[in-house]
């Protein structure tokens, strides 16, 4: 029997409640999903449905955090040195990241949307939070790193060059 101890369950939207954990990897990491995009069989996809939202490389955004409280693990990692106390962080949501928002209206200016047809879903990476929210963060390749911070991009996430992020959303 669940109970309304169980996040899942209760009159409060999924994103409300800080049991959604972004995962976390380096953003090195993105450069080689693209690395075998001729070679991949999903490019049949991407070549065939270029104009759909899910399949466009230029609906990627990045949001920035600021950490309000980071493990010790984080710290005795080069890569996840960045997830410091105070420190400030870029992360980019990929394609391969992207999933339909399906949360309530309320919380839709942070998911982007296709602007030419407002009708469609909108998408954002999972654990992306809300502007002013602590939020919880792990990193996938070292789950000990792990910590609480605030989401500083307010509303319609923002384009971003690849060089700009340090980590990716998975």
């Amino acid at each position: 029997m669940q109970t309304y101890r169980d996040r899942s369950v209760g009159p409060f939207p999924r994103l409300d409640s800080p049991s959604e954990t972004a995962l976390l990897l380096p953003a090195a990491l993105s450069k080689s999903r693209h690395e075998n995009d001729t070679s991949d069989i999903r490019r049949n996809l991407r070549l065939r449905y270029k104009n759909a939202f899910k399949h466009n490389r230029g609906n990627e955004y990045c949001v920035e955090f600021e950490v309000i409280k980071a493990t010790k693990a984080c710290h005795k990692d080069n890569t996840y040195r960045g997830l410091a106390e105070g420190e400030r962080v870029i992360v980019r949501c990929d394609l391969e990241a992207l999933h339909e928002d399906k949360t309530v209206d309320t919380l839709a200016s942070n998911s982007v949307q296709d602007d030419e047809e407002p009708d469609t879903p909108k998408y954002r990476c999972r654990g992306d939070g809300l502007t002013g929210r602590n939020t919880r963060f792990t990193t996938l390749a070292m789950p000990a790193c792990r910590g609480k911070w605030m989401r500083l991009t307010v509303g319609q996430p923002k384009k971003c060059p690849s060089n700009d992020a340090q980590f990716i959303f998975v």
